[in-house]
Formats: structure tokens, sequence, C-alpha cells
């Protein structure tokens, strides 16, 4: 190929990849042309989070059963994939070439190469490390059958690199300023909202959600993720953000679900909705969000002992009798008599400064 003919096709690559920046439907033709450019002939991009998991991996130019057979060989466990290690002590915008990171010997004892890269004619790669943060580590990378990258493959990998880590970070940018944009509609409103990425991890949190991700609050965070404190509030928000995460990877896309938590102030509503997803993203893109009232729906105990002096046992009471539950319920379900239950309504009643239940009701839930 002529020099002019080659500046031509490198051009074409800046181009697509600089298309991919606006346009996420833009990546395929884009690492294609760009593993082509550098001699291979399969273009990959995938990301990883700090604990080693996939977030996401783009592979074209390759049967498409790769990836599923790729989970089987232990692709993405360090001590099965050399070319994993590589990806994790690379020098960030420095190609990477197995055939150099990897010993003949290391590579004849790891079954990938003989048993799954070599049958995909992808046993030859060169990578490069775009973008490193404590919670994400995305990487493009080149792939061919047959010989190793000659040292002008890699030149021009070097040189493209720029362009495809622009890309990246453009699509990075743009998920972070959609996070925002949801923050911004929260907190004019003043309501408690909590943004969940595609792998169901708190990627950002209004200021009143922030507020009630506190010791006796109704969340608390787990390894980067949202809990409810109280059990059933937890089972509900899991099961609802599950089914959410489901939908976005792919499912039928669920109607908003409602969780009620819990604490000492009160009961509080949330809202789980499905976000509609973009054709690929690296790690903010929110997927999920939990949206709740600004207030509790009714007076919890804390509340209810510095309005009124209730004591906790009467707080209690007052709190099931306003979801409706009878004198004989509540006995049974705190495992007291119906006498002690309505000598402690009488208390309340007094307390509270009504005289018959709707009235308590209504003063409960803030009327």
């Amino acid at each position: 190929m002529s020099g002019r003919a080659r500046e031509s096709e490198l051009q074409s690559v800046r181009l697509l990849l600089l298309d991919a920046a606006q346009d996420p439907a833009a990546w395929p033709a884009a690492l294609l042309a760009f593993a082509g450019a550098c001699g291979g002939h399969v273009g990959q991009m995938i990301a990883r989070d700090g604990a080693d998991r996939l977030i996401f991996q783009l592979v074209f130019g390759i049967d498409p059963t790769f990836s599923a057979e790729a989970d089987d060989f232990g692709f993405g466990d360090l001590g099965r994939n050399p070319r994993l290690r590589i990806g994790r002590r690379a020098a960030l915008m420095v190609p990477v070439a197995d055939q150099v990171a990897v010993d003949p010997e290391t590579r004849s004892r790891a079954p990938i190469y003989a048993e799954l890269y070599e049958p995909y004619e992808i046993g030859f790669n060169a990578q490069v490390v775009l973008h490193r943060e404590p919670d994400l580590l995305v990487r493009a990378s080149i792939s061919r059958s047959k010989g190793p990258f000659a040292s002008e493959d890699l030149e021009t990998l070097e040189a493209l690199s720029p362009y495809v880590q622009a890309a990246a970070r453009q699509q990075l940018l743009a998920e972070r300023r959609a996070v925002e944009g949801l923050l911004a509609a929260a907190e004019a409103a003043g309501l408690p909202l909590f943004v969940l990425n595609r792998i169901g991890r708190l990627v950002a949190a209004s200021a009143a959600g922030q507020k009630l991700i506190t010791l006796n609050g109704p969340f608390r965070t787990d390894v980067g993720r949202l809990r409810a404190t109280g059990a059933a509030g937890a089972r509900q928000l899991e099961a609802a953000v599950s089914a959410g995460l489901e939908a976005w990877a792919g499912g039928p896309f669920p109607a908003p679900k409602q969780v009620v938590v819990e604490d000492e102030r009160g009961r509080w509503a949330f809202k789980v909705t499905t976000l509609a997803p973009r054709a690929f993203s690296l790690l903010s893109e929110p997927a999920v969000i939990v949206m709740g009232d600004a207030e509790p729906l009714r007076m919890g105990h804390l509340a209810l002992h510095g309005v009124y002096g209730l004591g906790r046992a009467e707080a209690e009471v007052a709190q099931l009798l306003a979801t409706g539950a009878s004198p004989s319920e509540i006995a049974g379900e705190r495992g007291v008599s119906i006498e002690t239950v309505r000598s402690q309504i009488k208390s309340i009643f007094r307390k509270v400064g009504v005289h018959r239940l709707p009235e308590l009701v209504v003063r409960l839930n803030g009327g």
C-alpha cells in the first residue's frame, strides 16, 4: 500500500472513531476499522470494575458465540486469562502485545489459548488501556489468527489509540451528564433520588437522598449498593432493583415498582423505575432510579415521642392503628393482652389530643 493510500485509510479510521464519540451506534464499524488498520481482524473494547467484574464487552469481527464460550473458559478470571493480567498492570496508553508480555511457557500452560483463542482465530492480541480509575478499567484490543503483530502494527495501534480513548471518554462524559440531569431535577423538587448503574452500583444521590443514608435512616450502602435497613423494605427494594436491571439488560420493561422502607421517623414510599438504555455504556449510565417523597408517609417512633410524648410501646401501637389494625390484632402481634392494648390506646388518645380512631389516623398521617 502506498503512503498516500495508507494515510487515507488511517484518516477514515479516525473519522469513524470521531463518529463513535457522538453516536454509540458507530462503534462496530469504528472498532473493526481500527483493528484492520493495525493488522488485526477482530476489534474489542472491554470494561471491568474494581473487583474485575465485567461491565461490558464489545467484540466485532468474531463468531457471536465467542462471548458465551469465553465465560466457560474463565475469560474474566485473572488466574486463567493472561490477557486480563496484562491489562491490569499495563501503563495507560502504552500498547502491549501478548507475544511480548506472555512467555511461551505461560502461553502453553494456559488452556485458554489452545482451547478458546486459537479456535476463534484470535491467537495473537495487542491491547491498550484507555481509561483507569478505582472502579473502572477500559481497554481496547486487536486480535488476529496468524503470527505476532509487527512493529509497524503496534506503532499504528499507538497512533490511533488517542482517538479510541477520546471516543470512550466522550461516552463516559455523556453518561455522567445524564446522571447530573436526573440529580438536578430531584434537587429542584427537594426529592430523595438514588441513581444506580447497569450493575446495580449507587453512582449518585440527591442531597435529600444522602440524608436518608444514615445510621438510623431507612437506607444504607453495602459494597457500593443501596440497601434498605428494614427486612421487609430490603426484600422489596432488592426485588424491584433486580427486575429493573434485568429489564435494562434486555428484558421487557416493567412498570415502576413501589417499595416502602422504614426508619424511626416513619414509612417512606419510593418508586423504582427502569430507564431506557443507550447502545452501550461504560459504567456511569443510569439504569435504574429510586425516587421517593420528600416526607415520610406517617410519623415514626422518634417523631411520636418528640411531638406527643408517646413511649416506645405506645408509638408502636399508634403506628399499627394507623395502618388499620384492630386492637385484637395489635394484641396478637405484640404478644400482650387486649386490656393492655386498650389502656395504651386511651393513653395515646389523651397525649395526641383526639377522641376517636379516625382522628388519630388523620393526625398520624400528617393531617
